[in-house]
């Protein structure tokens, strides 16, 4: 398959594009980044999958050493690679019953929690991944009201999206019925932000009506990604699972996809890239709809069942899976100091910010198990450095300037306790940061 032939089918991609839409928004200045990790299409007529070519095999064949990429036509190839997404399917018990729910003309709730790729940064976002897949399941069962949650936010990892799943995926419309978790970008590989993304999948698993989880794993331009961990959670949990990187990574490592088609930065997909997403999701619907599965060889790992999640022991931990927001709209702080309740951030607009003072800083009182602090980071001098006092001794230390900052949210904890007891939690800047900014955006904690 030569390169030059792929960029003439995406040529034909864009002019159909060109001629059935027009327009767009622009996107905004931002990127998707996190303190952590710094190394972080179009409306087409989705393909018609044929009974043959939904048969999936056992354990997945390595492409690469089994294709003649030459002889494939562009359709064939583009089949190929959207195939190739499907890390496994799990157990597919939990989407069955939102399917059968769905052609019965229920009321169906699917939700999408991410970070930028999720918001639909770089495309317009009724063209994102989340929206076209969305749309081809509400086409797929017309009689059923479905209902759209779009719980992406920039620059943020999976902690951020656990501290607000319940503002955010939870009470647009009460419990979802589909969830797809997309972090993979953003998330660090140290072990809270492992633990955080296992609570974060597990919270979503351990909701009353049983909803289904999918996970979606995306990858920068260097190939940066947590798949490998990641992947072990849901292995852990028989949780579908669908990769960018096992789709088109090794296409644009061996040059015969260039990542131009498929971004235009250095991580979110453009339109066309959102367009491959999309498709790679209705190819696990069809899989569903039709009982196929990628699988293991060892076929009673992957249908066991999930929904008693008490019987399957946490790959990594579990410990913020009971994890709650806390801002200014439920927390009166015992003292304010030169802090003021402001809103710091749009998508956090129940903070409290100081610009300078005395330096009395701000007390409150949290019955919790575990607390993480959720602040404003950017990369200005004019932020500054802030110690955290937890029953009057120093626990950490949070600079809220940093290179990587772009005016986002940052989660960091303050610390993991054993039992849930009361405590009185100060926050004063650091000597010599007297005189500087800084914003709470809220607070994240266990109970």
């Amino acid at each position: 398959m030569k390169k030059r032939r792929l960029c003439g089918f995406l040529s034909l991609l864009i002019a159909a594009a060109i001629l059935s839409s027009c327009g767009g928004s622009p996107a905004p200045e931002k990127t998707d980044k996190t303190e952590e990790n710094t190394s972080a299409v179009t409306d087409t007529v989705t393909e018609t999958v044929t009974e043959s070519e939904t048969t999936a095999p056992e354990t997945k064949p390595d492409a690469d050493e089994t294709m003649d990429y030459d002889a494939l036509s562009e359709e064939e190839y583009r089949n190929l690679v959207i195939t190739e997404s499907i890390v496994t399917t799990g157990n597919t018990d939990r989407i069955k019953n939102v399917f059968e729910r769905a052609d019965k003309g229920e009321e169906i709730t699917v939700a999408y929690i991410g970070g930028s790729i999720t918001e639909g940064y770089n495309s317009d976002v009724t063209k994102c991944w989340a929206q076209l897949s969305f749309n081809e399941l509400s086409e797929r069962f017309p009689t059923s009201k479905m209902n759209y949650v779009n719980a992406g936010m920039s620059g943020t990892p999976s902690i951020v999206g656990l501290i607000r799943c319940e503002r955010d995926v939870i009470a647009p419309y009460g419990n979802p019925d589909i969830v797809f978790i997309e972090f993979a970008v953003n998330d660090a590989q140290d072990s809270t932000s492992k633990e955080a993304y296992e609570s974060l999948v597990k919270r979503m698993l351990g909701l009353p009506n049983n909803p289904a989880v999918i996970l979606l794993f995306t990858q920068t331009k260097t190939g940066y990604n947590c798949q490998e961990h990641m992947s072990e959670i849901g292995n852990n949990y028989g949780l579908p699972m669908i990769s960018v990187p096992d789709s088109l990574g090794g296409e644009f490592e061996s040059g015969r996809m260039d990542w131009s088609l498929y971004s235009d930065d250095e991580a979110h997909p453009n339109i066309y890239g959102h367009r491959y997403i999309a498709d790679m999701i209705k190819r696990l619907y069809d899989y569903v709809e039709r009982d196929f599965a990628v699988k293991d060889k060892d076929k009673a790992f992957w249908d066991r069942d999930n929904s008693d999640l008490s019987a399957i022991k946490p790959h990594y931990g579990d410990a913020f899976v009971n994890m709650h927001l806390l801002d200014s709209s439920n927390l009166t702080p015992v003292s304010m100091g030169e802090y003021k309740e402001k809103t710091a951030l749009s998508q956090f607009p129940n903070g409290w910010v100081r610009k300078g003072g005395e330096n009395e800083g701000i007390v409150f009182e949290i019955e919790c198990e575990s607390l993480f602090i959720l602040y404003h980071c950017q990369n200005s001098n004019k932020y500054g450095t802030a110690e955290v006092y937890v029953d009057g001794e120093r626990t950490t230390t949070v600079k809220s300037s940093s290179p990587d900052g772009w005016s986002n949210p940052v989660a960091q904890l303050i610390f993991e306790g054993d039992g849930v007891e009361k405590h009185r939690v100060e926050i004063k800047m650091a000597e010599g940061n007297e005189d500087t900014y800084f914003g709470i955006l809220g607070f994240g904690y266990t109970n």
